[in-house]
């Protein structure tokens, strides 16, 4: 079965205000894009990544990445929304390609344990995501008032890759396309056309997004580092 990953690097980091985009910015000593990627460049069964940049960041995007690793990436711009890149993602995946791993570049804590565990799941099914359940009570509001409580035991909070058979979501995509249809994430869009998505249970793989983002990870970062330490002692 040949797997491709595809990164998908274009956000433009508003929230965070920040003097760069969100993905290359240092997260403990070290680019947020480089922490998301580690996990696929290891990952054996991932034969090829695609990482999808602005079109004005290709040429610094592809350089940074090549000086850090030894790696043949597939380099392509995006488009205007996340959407539009994933979709030119997919067209630049080797012919080949069975199944694709969906990522977001500012979700840097990719365990290789889960990759596993979506990879086991895509062999019987079409579509799998992976997801953490909420533990917040979810309430739904209308004008500034409360109009209902949600069943918190029906839902979770829903990370990346998502994983999926290459030429449904290719198709999928393409359809979507056709019809100017807009979704927030991948599995919306199958879900869409009437295919099952499958859910498995992972870490809670943080999405950087505002200043108050970085502070949560790099203390984890320093949690994790601790603990190792400690068990190396």
């Amino acid at each position: 079965m040949f797997i491709t990953a595809i990164i998908t690097a274009g956000g433009k980091g508003e929230r965070l205000q920040a003097s760069e985009k969100k993905q290359y910015l240092p997260l403990a000593g070290r680019r947020i894009i480089f922490r998301a990627l580690d996990a696929f460049i290891k990952h054996p069964a991932v034969d090829t990544i695609v990482v999808v940049f602005p079109e004005d960041d290709l040429s610094f995007g592809r350089n940074l990445i090549t000086a850090e690793y030894d790696y043949p990436f597939i380099c392509v711009t995006g488009g205007e929304t996340r959407q539009e890149s994933v979709h030119k993602g997919l067209q630049a995946c080797p012919k080949q390609t069975e199944v694709v791993l969906i990522h977001d570049a500012v979700r840097p804590f990719v365990r290789n344990d889960d990759i596993d565990k979506l990879l086991i799941k895509i062999e019987s099914c079409v579509a799998v995501i992976p997801g953490s359940p909420v533990v917040n009570t979810i309430k739904k509001v209308k004008n500034g008032i409360v109009s209902g409580t949600i069943d918190r035991e029906k839902l979770y909070n829903i990370h990346t890759p998502q994983v999926f058979r290459y030429s449904l979501i290719t198709n999928c995509h393409k359809r979507a396309a056709e019809a100017n249809l807009s979704f927030t994430d991948d599995a919306g869009l199958i879900e869409h056309f009437g295919y099952p998505v499958a859910i498995v249970e992972t870490e809670n793989n943080i999405k950087i997004t505002k200043p108050i983002d970085i502070i949560i990870a790099e203390s984890l970062i320093k949690l994790w580092e601790n603990k190792h330490d400690e068990s190396n002692k």
